[in-house]
């Protein structure tokens, strides 16, 4: 019969799975071990890549928003032929050099696909958010493929493929049946 663990060797066991951080003590021994990486994931970088395109997509970099605060993130807006279909972002949440990318202009600009939110549906997560990315390159990437993948859909289910029409309306083309 095993015996259960005391709270200091359950404190020890936590601490070998999460890595050592600032003022803990495993084995009485003090560790600092993971303050460098801490700070270098919150300090910002001194460049960004200011434009990325992947097929039709442009990602154009336009600001920093809270510069030198510990909420600091980078923005990029992303394009589709002219229009803004998305954002990337990359701040220390997630630590700088990991962006995100968001394609809400997109989504909320047309129909949505009713599963979008259903992980029954094959239409699952189509419109969510993506990300984060190990680098700028492949956010875009993988914001393509869902954008995509989106506009696919409404093509194929007769919508306007960017968004609603200019009078506010979704178009849906006549030659589909209505049964």
């Amino acid at each position: 019969m095993c015996m259960p663990k005391t709270k200091r060797e359950l404190d020890l066991d936590i601490n070998a799975v999460l890595g050592a951080t600032r003022g803990t003590k495993a084995a009485g021994l003090e560790r600092d071990v993971g303050d460098a990486w801490i700070q270098q994931a919150r300090e910002e970088p001194e460049t960004f890549p200011k434009r990325l395109k992947h097929g039709d997509y442009v990602a154009t970099f336009e600001e920093i928003q809270n510069a030198g605060t510990p909420h600091a993130s980078a923005k990029w807006k992303i394009t589709r032929r002219g229009k803004e279909v998305g954002t990337m972002h990359e701040s220390s949440a997630y630590s700088w050099g990991r962006p995100t990318t968001t394609m809400r202009q997109l989504v909320w600009r047309g129909v949505q696909p009713p599963g979008a939110s259903d992980s029954r549906t094959l239409e699952y997560g189509l419109t969510f958010d993506q990300g984060p990315s190990d680098s700028h390159a492949h956010a875009l990437a993988l914001f393509a493929r869902a954008a995509d993948r989106l506009i696919s859909w409404r093509q194929k289910h007769g919508y306007a493929a960017m968004g609603f029409t200019r009078h506010g309306k979704a178009r849906r083309s006549t030659a589909r049946s209505l049964a």
